[in-house]
């Protein structure tokens, strides 16, 4: 049994970036804010932060990190299938 086609895979992980995005921006419509606490897992390494956080900064960060893993992983890919196409 094969797995999926890598084609499916990253129209699948596309689709799901830009519904986490669009959540994301829906949490920021105008309505009564409450102060709460928020963990964020990227791997092992927890992000946590408490109290109302800027909407933009908060953006910018989650932005900042999505790119980063998005770069590291398409880098460790192509090693991958180059590795794999000198076999």
């Amino acid at each position: 049994m094969r797995g999926a086609s890598p084609e499916f895979l990253f129209f699948l992980g596309t689709i799901l970036i830009f519904l986490g995005v669009f959540v994301v921006f829906l949490g920021f419509l105008p309505v009564n804010r409450a102060e709460g606490v928020g963990v964020i897992l990227i791997g092992p390494f927890p992000i946590i932060f408490q109290g109302e956080i800027n909407p933009i900064i908060f953006l910018a960060i989650m932005f900042i990190l999505a790119f980063i893993v998005i770069v590291t992983i398409i880098g460790v890919m192509r090693r991958f299938v180059h590795f794999k196409s000198e076999e």
